[in-house]
């Protein structure tokens, strides 16, 4: 029985060795990985020609990988998102917008094919590489929108970004990872046609009018909240009087005097912005320069333009029109966007990595605007 037993305890401590040898992270970047094709995602908006066309253009990029990159411990699951027809504006004529989707998943030791199609339907122990194709991944959401008339939609004309700071070009594409829109370990590549890109800069004398306009639509808000506010408090008087005269008066006087101060805040403090950028757009020698506001103030209390060195600094942008080719079919590519964001993983760096040095930033620019 003694026997026995050390046997099964030497067979343990070998079997521990062998699996720990097995699991070694040279050993581990050293195992083939595969390549899986996605089930096909749900279309939104888009023709059925088209959709034929973007899914051959998606094939065709990943493709272009696969023959170069062989994975090592990570197997890579390829798709094709075909989201919406245009997330820019309705006015531009940007094309689909649609992605190439990379899912990295690490290999278990030893490696097991149904945990690996577990991770991937739950999203965990993943690590993805986005291709955005006509679309900048990230939406012009800002805006100076302000209703004239309750329930007035916004056309969406006038949207606009703000990013941290300029693309800078390298090589084929343009490196673009201080978009500032999360985190510092998110990366933005962007690939434009023919090194011009597909926004521009907003103007300080541009930013400055708008920002007029705005203010001056504010208080007209202001005012036109505090009228609605007062006949809401005058109603509610009525209401309550017929059962307590003394509380409803208290009430009455307490929302005319709260509803005051909340007007006066308003109207002065969107007084004082319209003094700063008359001031402005009379005294600054550089009104054709980009703007770069304070994003941490926002447009409430604004002081003016800030440097690019400053803390909060983020330029203005805004979609070009006259970048973008309307004779074009809306499959084609006109400009794409990689993402992805860093994990400090070694497999997963070491599976970047090499991805990287397979995907042809020149074959996918010679893509653009055919």
């Amino acid at each position: 029985m003694k026997k026995i037993a050390f046997l099964l305890i030497v067979w343990v401590n070998m079997s521990s060795f062998v699996f720990a040898q097995d699991c070694d992270l040279a050993t581990l970047l050293k195992q083939p990985g595969n390549w899986i094709t996605a089930k096909p995602n749900q279309a939104y908006g888009v023709a059925t020609t088209d959709l034929a066309r973007q899914k051959a253009i998606a094939n065709s990029i990943s493709q272009s990988v696969q023959q170069k990159y062989s994975p090592k411990d990570v197997d890579i699951e390829m798709s094709n998102g075909n989201l919406q027809s245009n997330r820019i504006a309705d006015y531009i004529p940007s094309g689909n917008y649609y992605t190439v989707d990379w899912t990295f998943v690490k290999h278990d030791c030893p490696y097991n094919r149904a945990l690996i199609d577990k991770k991937l339907s739950g999203a965990y122990g993943i690590d993805v590489i986005r291709l955005h194709i006509n679309d900048f991944a990230f939406e012009f959401g800002q805006t100076f929108f302000v209703p004239d008339e309750p329930y007035q939609e916004n056309p969406g004309t006038d949207g606009f970004a703000l990013v941290k700071s300029p693309p800078v070009k390298e090589g084929a594409a343009w490196n673009w990872s201080k978009v500032g829109r999360t985190g510092t370990n998110e990366y933005f590549w962007l690939i434009p046609q023919d090194d011009k890109l597909p926004f521009s800069y907003i103007s300080k004398k541009e930013f400055a009018e708008r920002l007029k306009v705005y203010y001056q639509k504010k208080i007209k808000e202001a005012e036109a909240n505090y009228t609605t506010n007062m006949k809401s408090a005058e109603e509610a008087y009525e209401n309550v009087k017929k059962f307590n005269a003394a509380e409803a008066t208290k009430y009455k006087e307490q929302s005319a005097v709260q509803f005051k101060q909340v007007l006066e805040i308003d109207k002065n403090q969107y007084t004082k912005n319209i003094i700063v950028v008359d001031n402005i757009l009379k005294t600054d020698k550089a009104l054709n320069e980009p703007a770069i506001i304070d994003n941490n103030k926002g447009y409430f209390q604004f002081d003016g333009f800030v440097e690019a060195s400053h803390i909060y600094s983020r330029y203005a942008i805004k979609p070009d029109p006259a970048y973008f080719n309307a004779k074009l079919p809306k499959s084609s590519p006109q400009f794409m966007v990689l993402y992805y964001r860093v994990d400090a993983d070694p497999i997963f760096k070491t599976a970047r990595e090499e991805f990287f040095k397979a995907l042809d930033f020149a074959y996918l620019k010679a893509m653009l605007g055919k």
